[in-house]
């Protein structure tokens, strides 16, 4: 889960920055998640 984790912070970084970026691209990293579980 190395990649998630980077994925997050990277995340994180750019909330800060612009935080309707930033919930898009989180939204867009849960549902791979969620694809990966589910698959």
């Amino acid at each position: 889960m190395d990649w998630y984790v980077a994925n997050m912070a990277t995340v994180e970084t750019l909330r800060k920055s612009n935080k309707n970026a930033g919930l898009k691209i989180r939204h867009f990293c849960y549902n791979v998640l969620f694809d990966v579980k589910t698959i």
